[in-house]
């Protein structure tokens, strides 16, 4: 059975959070767990990891000593959690977007674009099948090094063979 993956949407908007949340489990067949607040989903990331990070860059930004998306992103990073995030962002700054992708977000996506939903879609699907490939690549590496592992012990078990045999011979 395939596991389903678990996506966390932070987002501070009720209707865009429902309306991702409903079309990655549909598209996706996945667990999708929303947050209001970064402070929710940092707690949670205690002890869930999830696949994939949907996250809104200007979240909780109007409330004094909350979390936004930069700081979020920002902890992850001195947590060292390898979670790939997607930026979700109504704003129109480059230099935003580049300072976002430099603290390892793999994607930004702008809520201004006529086709954000099919635009968001795309991206979590291009994110879920590069994590499958590193996945399979990770268990090849694996198997590939259980064999030369393998192989160096045949090769030190023959040249013991041969060893014993000149010193009995």
């Amino acid at each position: 059975m395939k596991k389903r993956p678990i996506i966390f949407v932070i987002e501070d908007s009720e209707i865009v959070s429902e309306l991702l949340a409903f079309n990655i489990e549909k598209k996706f067949e996945a667990h999708v767990l929303i947050f209001g607040t970064c402070e929710g989903a940092m707690r949670k990331l205690i002890w869930m990891l999830p696949d994939l990070i949907l996250l809104d860059y200007n979240l909780d930004s109007y409330k004094p000593n909350m979390m936004n998306g930069l700081l979020f992103l920002e902890e992850m990073k001195r947590k060292d959690l390898k979670i790939p995030v997607i930026i979700l962002s109504g704003q129109r700054e480059k230099a935003i977007s580049v300072a976002l992708l430099k603290l390892d977000a793999v994607d930004y996506v702008s809520k201004n674009d006529d086709d954000f939903l099919g635009k968001t879609i795309e991206s979590i699907d291009s994110t879920l099948r590069f994590i499958q490939n590193r996945k399979v690549q990770k268990k090849k590496e694996k198997r590939r090094r259980t064999y030369v592992k393998v192989g160096f012990v045949i090769l030190f078990i023959s040249i013991g063979i041969v060893a014993v045999s000149l010193l009995y011979t």
